[in-house]
């Protein structure tokens, strides 16, 4: 299988529609891992802006108001990962029966262990949800992005 050249480098998510290009030297900034790239049609693909670039991205204030609702999306995103592996936690916890002594210390690590694997792929198979009004306040987050 090839390698999906419009996907971020950093953390291979999806740029774009399927079938679809971006314009030649289009930002990206990904609300997954933070990569900021340039799309570079000559490679077909994303790459690090150069030193001029990056100088001319951050003198403007839309890339720096994008940039801030990207770490509000992603911080959204780690407090929800959060919430998830509590809930699922919660959720296992009845069926490991508490154990005495040292016994005990194992079966929360197991627990963590399980919620923490559980919610990975839920994740990594693209569950989400959209940040409240409240949320989106708090995190900064322009309600079209949610």
């Amino acid at each position: 299988m090839d390698k999906d050249t419009r996907a971020c480098p950093g953390c291979s998510a999806p740029t774009t529609a399927a079938g679809q290009t971006p314009p030649p030297g289009a930002i990206l900034s990904c609300t997954l891992c933070g990569f900021t790239g340039v799309w570079e049609p000559e490679i077909d693909g994303w790459r690090k802006p150069t030193p001029a670039e990056h100088a001319e991205l951050i003198q403007d204030e839309d890339f720096l108001r994008i940039q801030e609702m990207v770490l509000g999306v992603r911080m959204f995103r780690a407090q929800e990962t959060e919430d998830l592996i509590k809930l699922v936690s919660e959720t296992i916890a009845p069926a490991f029966p508490k154990l005495p002594g040292i016994f005990a210390h194992g079966r929360e690590k197991l627990i963590a262990r399980i919620a923490e694997a559980t919610v990975k792929a839920l994740l990594e198979r693209g569950y989400h949800r959209h940040p409240t009004k409240a949320e989106r306040e708090l995190f900064n987050i322009m309600e079209d992005l949610g």
